[in-house]
């Protein structure tokens, strides 16, 4: 164990201090699954030993109990869309936990929600509009935050919605130009920012 968190202590940092994937990816390879060692490297709360955990943890025995120890344990927005796109967005929990964590006042709490929506929403699966039609009121909801790494992941969400199909275009579109109204600065960024995308 000492061994492996002096290799990743060593690890390329970006400028941001996140590492880089293919980097953690070949580590990965080479240990293989490994469900107890992800669970002590994630409560390092390292931007390496988190991304590593990730990739090693057995995405069959990943429970909801764990998806809310983890989250709170989130401290970087690469490591939360990773979170989000690897272990929370294939679960039967996905939908509920976009909605709860949402409401969440902690900054990448809440990002693990909006990303969460964007990635179910431009992935292929059997999610029917209603529930990203539902998840628009959200949107507004939390449109004022200007927090950076939750504001973009709400506009993110919210273009995502717009670019899976033309139905929900309409409704993403609509809540776009209600939010370019608004007189809040944040939100109004939300309804403008990259929407050009879902048309």
């Amino acid at each position: 164990m000492k061994q492996l968190l002096a290799e990743l202590k060593d690890l390329r940092r970006k400028p941001d201090g996140d590492v880089y994937d293919p980097d953690i990816k070949k580590i990965a390879a080479r240990l293989g699954t490994d469900h107890k060692l992800a669970q002590v490297l994630w409560d390092e709360r390292d931007t390496a030993t988190q991304a590593l955990a990730i990739y090693i943890v057995d995405g069959d025995r990943f429970t909801e109990r764990m998806a809310e120890k983890w989250v709170k344990g989130i401290g970087e927005w690469g490591i939360c869309d990773s979170f989000t796109a690897k272990l929370i967005r294939p679960k039967p929990f996905a939908v509920p936990k976009a909605h709860e964590w949402a409401e969440r006042e902690r900054e990448y709490e809440r990002r693990a929600a909006f990303s969460l929506m964007a990635q179910m929403a431009w992935q292929e699966n059997g999610h029917a509009d209603a529930v990203f039609i539902e998840f628009l009121p959200v949107i507004e909801k939390f449109a004022h935050d200007e927090r950076l790494y939750v504001k973009k992941a709400v506009n993110w969400a919210l273009r995502d919605i717009g670019k899976r199909n033309a139905n929900l275009q309409k409704h993403a579109r609509k809540m776009a130009q209600k939010l370019s109204k608004s007189s809040d600065k944040i939100v109004r960024w939300v309804g403008t920012h990259r929407i050009s995308e879902i048309d």
